[in-house]
């Protein structure tokens, strides 16, 4: 997968929604570095319109949903198309001043390698894990862990990821960083062939804003280091969202 997708996980953090609540956002990104599928690293620039929304279901249960059109291009050429879809069901039985959550779901490559450029590996993943948060006043930290499996490639990942950020008055920024150590990487070689789960290292900031009637804007950035990723590189990233 091209990295630049790390912030666009349907996983937000542990406190479920009330019924009825949304939230959605929708924007615009830029990844720039590399991305290896196979033996090869390309330079890689994406461009991305990103859709993202949670759902409350009542009962402490919460669907989230993340998902982006893409722009690709790798030395001279130029992809385009569907980039990973991410659905999961968050249940909250904890959802106060401290927060744990359980969830399932599933991660879809709508899109098939051999294309050039390709726009990843293709398949899907199997996603299952748990999270912790707690409330400061004005702050908050969350923690989580999450095993992603990609069906017919033996391959796995654990996503472990943090957040920490304040807000007041409607404004807030926050830090990330995720680490995904990937397991069984030696999968089938050739063209139709599954890609292996990546592996990442990734330290992000963001910041966001409420603007007026549930309306607000947002922003991001994230740093891919040229160590333990399959896809080094930068994104930024900007977007409209709206709560009630």
């Amino acid at each position: 997968m091209i990295l630049w997708t790390w912030l666009s996980s349907a996983y937000a953090g542990p406190w479920a929604r009330d019924l009825g609540s949304v939230y959605a956002k929708l924007g615009a990104g830029q990844f720039t570095g590399r991305a290896a599928f196979d033996a090869r690293a390309l330079a890689t620039r994406t461009r991305s319109l990103e859709g993202y929304a949670e759902v409350g279901l009542g009962r402490g249960l919460e669907l989230d949903v993340a998902a982006a059109w893409v722009s690709q291009r790798a030395d001279d050429a130029v992809g385009r198309g569907l980039q990973d879809v991410e659905l999961l069901v968050e249940a909250a039985p904890v959802s106060g001043e401290t927060a744990v959550a359980l969830l399932g779901g599933v991660r879809l490559a709508p899109y098939r390698r051999g294309r050039s450029p390709e726009l990843g590996p293709g398949g899907a993943d199997l996603l299952v894990g748990a999270g912790w948060g707690r409330s400061f006043g004005l702050g908050w930290g969350t923690l989580d862990a999450v095993l992603r499996h990609r069906l017919g490639a033996a391959s796995s990942g654990l996503r472990l990821r943090t957040e920490w950020g304040v807000a007041a008055s409607g404004t807030g920024v926050a830090a990330t960083v995720e680490v995904q150590p990937a397991f069984g990487r030696s999968a089938t070689t050739g063209v139709e062939a599954v890609a292996p789960v990546p592996r990442v290292l990734a330290f992000g900031a963001k910041g966001f804003v409420a603007v007026a009637s549930g309306f607000g804007l947002t922003a991001d950035a994230v740093w891919l280091p040229d160590v333990l990723n399959d896809g080094p590189g930068a994104r930024v990233g900007a977007g409209l969202t709206f709560e009630r």
